[in-house]
């Protein structure tokens, strides 16, 4: 719209300049008229005149032949750069729409890496805690392996001892009867070892 509004300003800058044009030619045309009769100085000055009417004539003619031409060039030129800028501001319109919508995706990125951090470390301490709890079953489990080992190692301990001890007493035993085991003794045990078989062959019959 500005540059519309130069153009026809220009337009009618013409206009005034011609018909300053026309008023300067028929000023001109009135003092070669007065002046044609002052001989040699009046040819000069008609010299001159006729150039300057020249000029006039020709941009005149210019200015009257290229008016619609220059006219429509403008209003063309005045479209063009119209929707020129209209599409500069369509373009520039488009590029801060995508520049906000980048904005907002790594705005929407960021919370969401900051929520997979978050989530990530929440995850990270339930693993460390499982493990730590199966280290400690797995532990338990040793330790009361190891318990079980033990307490096995020390029945066994024991029932070595017991045995051993049993032996032993046996063997005493067993040395401390032949030393008191004299003849009279053996005899006597003999004796009555006869007499319990004896009783005990008598009580069927006489049942």
């Amino acid at each position: 719209m500005k540059a519309e509004k130069q153009a026809k300003r220009m337009l009618k800058i013409g206009l005034r300049l011609n018909m300053i044009n026309l008023m300067v030619l028929g000023s001109l045309s009135f003092i070669l008229a007065s002046e044609t009769e002052h001989g040699s100085a009046g040819s000069i000055w008609l010299d001159f005149a006729s150039k300057i009417i020249n000029f006039l004539i020709l941009f005149g003619g210019l200015g009257y032949f290229l008016y619609r031409p220059l006219k429509q060039w403008l209003h063309n030129k005045t479209l063009m750069i119209a929707h020129l800028l209209e599409e500069n501001a369509r373009a520039r319109k488009e590029a801060e729409e995508k520049l906000a919508s980048v904005k907002e995706r790594w705005s929407g990125l960021d919370k969401e890496i900051e929520a997979l951090r978050k989530k990530a470390e929440v995850e990270g301490l339930r693993e460390k805690e499982r493990i730590l709890s199966l280290a400690r079953e797995e532990a338990a489990r040793i330790e009361k392996l190891r318990e079980l080992e033990i307490e096995a190692l020390r029945q066994g301990a024991i029932r070595e001892l017991k045995a051993y001890a049993a032996g032993l007493a046996a063997a005493l035993a067993e040395t401390r009867i032949r030393q008191k085991l004299n003849p009279e003794l053996h005899r006597r045990l003999i004796r009555r070892s006869i007499e319990r078989l004896a009783k005990l062959d008598e009580s069927p019959s006489t049942g």
